[in-house]
């Protein structure tokens, strides 16, 4: 961390005198003597050169000095042997003297092992593993200012080192490696604007081979050397004939459930959203959710706790885009009750409603049960097709499956596809709740349907909290 403030003000002065050299010549490479132009610029880049030096000292023992142990004062008289007098091995609590607070292992007197530290003077919070009281192993940074939201990954002397994502506050983000602090081997990077870089990287610069991919789909593949294009070649999409509403396939542009999976989840090829319809274990997503999948798995609070479970495919309808799950583990009971019921009838065009689910769960936004609404655009879906809604809800790839809920709880349909933003905005489908039940009914074993209305003129927030667990995470590899 460190690193970087000084690697900032070190190029900030490289800057300056580069600018004062050029003042220093005219364009034919003579030298004039602008020295009103020259000293203020060499002076300045002089001073942001030593900057890091003055802060690291400025931040020294004699700055922000130990001031607490656990809840205990020591001196600061002679610091260095109060402290060393009062602190033990263990997990410990430290104020510092600007406020600052370390809160996890302490061994030989230095943080290390693991602990949350919260640095009031460069408002930052770091939460990860420590060595020497250096940032060292894996861990999440967190900045209140500047342009960069959080990193989250591997940490070496203080500094981001191995794989990890960084996420800036336009919204930009990076996934790959660092190599003190930098940019460096393969990473991916996009863009606020879409625009997306998947290749090699050198010292934060796009040097080596690599892709860069932008909106409209067309892409440049090949070589760079220093964020410059070297050797390789443009690609532009083909147009395609538009296939009308074929019966035996969803016809629309279906979210991509299958993203780049982190951390523990790596097993899996990716997310989608489902929905309990039987307090036996009968739930529901989309087939193309689990389709050509080897493995499906939910993940849900169950008893309490979130638990996964395997679940085995019972029937699916390719031309409504539906499949019949059922948990397949001995160790789930079943629920008492479920809290809705599934309406029956077409909804009018405005009903307000919304969605429940886990977009892009396993790779950028997390397992937390994701809530977006909206209204009923529409009675049919793409190019009129009667057994969809058209809707405003915003949804992405992972709620593929989830619920799709009016206002008084009742399950009006089941989230499947959307229009591309580049064509249109906030155009999502959700499948009909009939077509739904029709393909219950025609499953040989009998499957009764919900029909709680207890959700009814509860608050929107009181009926997400009932819902929220039996809207399962649907894991697929």
């Amino acid at each position: 961390m460190k690193d970087l403030y000084k690697n900032f003000f070190h190029l900030f002065a490289y800057m300056l005198w580069g600018a004062a050299l050029a003042q220093s010549f005219d364009t034919d490479f003579n030298f004039v003597s602008n020295f009103e132009i020259v000293v203020p610029l060499t002076i300045t880049g002089l001073v942001f050169y030593v900057v890091p030096n003055w802060l690291k000292s400025s931040n020294s023992d004699e700055k922000r000095l130990c001031i607490s142990i656990d809840g205990k004062k020591i001196g600061t008289k002679d610091h260095t042997k109060s402290y060393n007098d009062n602190i033990s091995d263990g997990i410990r609590t430290l104020v510092f003297s600007d406020g600052s607070i370390y809160e996890g292992d302490i061994i030989n007197g230095e943080r290390n092992g693991k602990g949350t530290f919260k640095d009031i003077s460069n408002k930052y919070k770091y939460v990860g593993e420590w060595k020497e009281s250096l940032a060292e192993g894996y861990g999440k940074l967190t900045f209140e200012e500047g342009m960069v939201e959080s990193y989250e990954g591997n940490f070496s002397d203080d500094n981001f080192d191995g794989f990890g994502s960084i996420i800036w506050k336009d919204g930009s983000i990076y996934e790959g490696n660092w190599k003190k602090g930098e940019r460096n081997g393969k990473g991916k990077y996009t863009w606020t604007d879409g625009t997306i870089y998947d290749g090699e990287w050198y010292n934060s610069a796009r040097h080596g081979m690599g892709t860069e991919t932008y909106p409209d789909k067309s892409y440049w593949k090949g070589e760079y050397i220093k964020d410059e294009r070297f050797k390789g070649k443009w690609h532009y999409p083909k147009k395609k004939n538009v296939n009308r509403n074929p019966e035996n396939k969803v016809p629309h542009d279906i979210p991509n459930d299958r993203h780049r999976i982190i951390n523990e989840d790596a097993e899996w090829n990716g997310n989608g959203s489902g929905i309990f319809i039987s307090k036996n274990g009968y739930l529901v997503t989309n087939n193309h959710v689990i389709q050509n999948a080897s493995k499906v798995s939910a993940e849900f609070i169950y008893n309490n706790e979130i638990e996964i479970f395997k679940v085995k495919v019972i029937r699916v309808d390719e031309a409504n885009d539906l499949a019949i799950l059922k948990i397949d583990d001995k160790n789930f009971k079943g629920f008492k009750s479920l809290p809705y019921s599934i309406k029956k009838s077409t909804c009018d065009v405005g009903t307000e409603v919304y969605a429940l689910g886990y977009p892009m769960a396993l790779s950028l936004l997390g397992k937390d049960l994701k809530f977006t609404d909206g209204k009923i655009s529409a009675k049919s879906g793409f190019q009129g097709d009667v057994r969809q809604y058209q809707t405003t809800v915003p949804i992405q790839g992972g709620n593929s499956g989830g619920p799709l809920f009016d206002i008084d709880g009742n399950l009006v349909g089941i989230n499947s596809s959307k229009i591309r933003q580049d064509i249109a905005d906030n155009v999502s489908y959700a499948i009909k709740s009939d077509y739904l039940v029709t393909l219950i009914n025609a499953l040989p074993q009998k499957i009764p349907l919900p029909s709680s209305r207890i959700l009814k003129g509860k608050k929107q927030t009181e009926q997400i909290k009932k819902l929220s667990d039996f809207v399962p995470l649907i894991k697929i590899a």
